[in-house]
């Protein structure tokens, strides 16, 4: 509907729907106006040592628009954070993370947790170090713990195979961003 004589899109406040009215047989639209961001939050996370993963923020309420993108902060080293949320542990521990849109802020943990795969010889770090000890066990050069064993098997399913070495180096070339 083109607006006409004062007929056409005109702004409401409140949590009010699209509306026909009609006022002396003449429709008119009725559009709210867009809801304002009131609060932000974010679960707290796990990021295993040496992986990657993503905050995921939420906005309240959740019919609220918001233009520009979450900013994210810490002053801790434990973590590394990036501009797209993304968070890598880098040291064993707990960070406290600022996430903001504008004026809105809020806070939340990111604790650094030890790796559930791939840290085969226990040092706290997924390195390549890790993938040749896999490969020396599968030429039976080495032997290894049962604690190793369960960090071999990257793609859990029970046996230590080529598979489970080709994945974390696939991780490790930054190929793939989780185990």
């Amino acid at each position: 509907m083109t607006p006409k004589d004062g007929i056409g899109w005109k702004s409401v406040k409140g949590d009010e729907k699209y509306h026909f009215l009609d006022e002396m047989g003449i429709g008119q639209f009725v559009k709210p106006e867009q809801d304002e961001i009131k609060s932000i939050s974010a679960a707290d996370i796990n990021v295993p040592l040496g992986q990657v993963r993503y905050i995921s923020p939420n906005v309240s309420p959740v019919s609220a628009e918001y233009p520009s993108k979450f900013e994210y902060s810490t002053d801790d080293t434990k973590i590394e954070i990036g501009k797209d949320g993304m968070v890598k542990g880098l040291e064993k521990g707990s960070a406290v993370v600022s996430v903001s849109l504008g004026d809105i802020k809020a806070e939340f943990i990111v604790n650094v947790t030890d790796p559930t795969v791939g840290d085969v010889d226990g040092d706290g770090k997924i390195t390549i170090r890790d993938a040749t000890m896999i490969q020396m066990y599968l030429a039976k050069l080495i032997g290894l713990d049962d604690k190793a064993k369960k960090q071999a098997d990257i793609d859990l399913d029970g046996e230590i195979t080529v598979a489970d070495v080709s994945v974390l180096q696939f991780y490790l070339a930054k190929m793939i961003y989780s185990l």
